[in-house]
């Protein structure tokens, strides 16, 4: 059969990339509802895009070879500078696969034990800090808390005015440099000194890998280190080699951003959906007491959180933030499904536009956690909120680990009010994000649960009586009905 062109609006290019970035996911879903589910938009600044938005084609997507259609390579067109071209993230091909497979056993299985104790006293520390009866934004203290976590976790436990210079550097760059409205258009991308909008994106880029790589020639230069940058120093390539100064510079950026943007959101969207969902919260507040028995969060407990992971995984769901998850780039012109995808041609995988399609998920606008609770797993290619294949987010793991400990500590110590009955958003360039920041109000606050904590039943006294109903009637029932595969975050095609 002869392959097709992508099809796609064909209003002019000025106008597609007006409606996309005005309304970037809404934009996209009636491009896919209009076209089907591949289809092109063409971008001032960015080229034409393809997305790909049904699991047959995502399949495609994420089995397909790196020599026609490359990650690395559209993440260095489009911010490989920006991130550092010498990270996991800009490699393609061995190269890609051999770093993944030095970086990944660090960031997974055992490894993520080695964390506990500084998810709980970072998330301790947050919540001991928040203000009471006072409004304060949800989306700033997860996004400071995950940044707070992986600088920790990569660099160690650095003298304090070093951490801190690291922790401001890196907040500035990610929090203002990399949301530029000039990130993606280069023909904008001009220096004109220290005061001009593309000059200061620049010199908070200069300040923030300065910073790493002084901590980079200090482990390399055996003066201290504790954290993930001393043991990747310290790896060994098959070669016989290790990774270069830059290389190391250039992952500690990458691990930083990733851990930070990502999982700060991921965590803010959940707890304000659970605290539009007062049944679904007591839910899940329940489980944490009854599983927890009133002791400090351990490794066993995590995976035993049957409901919680359910909700965290509707939280990547509901609402969607960006149209789309990961980028490729072709390097020739290749085949997906009955579409010939032109060189040059952006490919991306339209995870925001598929978690809303009604053929693909009933309800979509509605934050249910039962879709992906007892044991009913969504089919394969549906819904992969951390890419697939080879490209998959080397950080998975330790997001998913950290993601369930955080929200379950929360849970036991706090009680939380938003502040608008609706859950309203806001554009942030590609992506959307909660209005004000998620404005939440703390009503009541826990002391750190110690290991001689109160009993299940102390706490469940603490709280409503409706939560000592769910947290009695859960005892048995949340695990009763396990099916094959709950308590996991898993993607269907890894």
């Amino acid at each position: 059969m002869t392959a097709l062109p992508p099809p796609g609006p064909d209003s002019p290019r000025l106008a597609q990339t007006v409606q996309f970035l005005r309304d970037p996911i809404g934009f996209a879903t009636r491009c896919h509802a209009a076209h089907g589910d591949l289809f092109r938009l063409r971008l001032l600044g960015l080229g034409d895009w393809v997305f790909v938005c049904s699991p047959e084609l995502t399949r495609e997507l994420f089995k397909s070879d790196d020599t026609q259609l490359a990650g690395g390579a559209a993440n260095r067109h489009f911010i490989g500078e920006m991130m550092g071209p010498n990270a996991t993230f800009s490699l393609d091909g061995t190269e890609h696969d051999l770093r993944r497979r030095l970086i990944l056993p660090h960031l997974s299985g055992r490894r993520l034990l080695e964390h506990l104790p500084l998810l709980l006293d970072a998330t301790d520390s947050m919540i001991d800090a928040w203000p009471v009866h006072r409004p304060f934004s949800l989306l700033a203290a997860t996004n400071r808390l995950t940044l707070e976590i992986i600088v920790r976790a990569v660099f160690g436990g650095l003298p304090e005015p070093r951490h801190r210079a690291l922790f401001k550097h890196a907040e500035v760059y990610f929090e203002q440099g990399l949301r530029s409205p000039f990130l993606f258009f280069k023909p904008l991308q001009v220096d004109l000194g220290r005061f001009s909008p593309w000059g200061r994106v620049l010199r908070q880029r200069r300040a923030l890998f300065d910073r790493v790589g002084a901590e980079v020639d200090a482990v390399l230069a055996g003066r201290g280190g504790d954290g993930l940058l001393a043991r990747l120093a310290g790896e060994t390539k098959r070669d016989g080699t290790s990774l270069s100064r830059d290389a190391l510079v250039d992952e500690c950026v990458n691990l930083l951003f990733g851990a930070q943007e990502s999982t700060g959101k991921i965590l803010a969207w959940t707890l304000l959906s659970l605290l539009h969902h007062p049944r679904v919260l007591t839910r899940a507040r329940a489980e944490v007491m009854v599983i927890t028995e009133g002791h400090p969060i351990t490794a066993e407990h995590v995976p035993r959180l049957d409901y919680l992971d359910a909700v965290v995984k509707e939280g990547m769901r509901t609402p969607p933030t960006s149209p789309f998850a990961g980028v490729r780039r072709a390097l020739r012109t290749t085949r997906i499904g009955d579409f010939e995808i032109p060189a040059g041609t952006t490919v991306t995988h339209g995870f925001g536009v598929m978690t809303q399609a009604r053929s693909l998920f009933e309800t979509p606008d509605t934050f249910d956690p039962e879709r992906h609770f007892h044991g009913r797993r969504v089919p394969p290619y549906t819904f992969n909120p951390f890419g697939g294949g080879k490209r998959m987010c080397i950080g998975k793991s330790f997001a998913q680990f950290e993601i369930k400990t955080i929200l379950a500590t929360i849970l036991q110590r706090v009680e939380l009010e938003v502040q608008n009955d609706s859950l309203e958003t806001v554009r942030d360039g590609f992506l959307v994000t909660p209005k004000d920041g998620g404005q939440v109000i703390l009503r009541s606050r826990r002391p750190r649960v110690a290991d001689d904590g109160p009993s299940t039943d102390d706490l469940l006294d603490g709280v409503s009586g409706g939560l000592a109903a769910a947290a009695a009637a859960a005892g048995c029932p949340f695990h009763a009905a396990r099916g094959p595969g709950d308590g996991q975050i898993d993607d269907e095609a890894a």
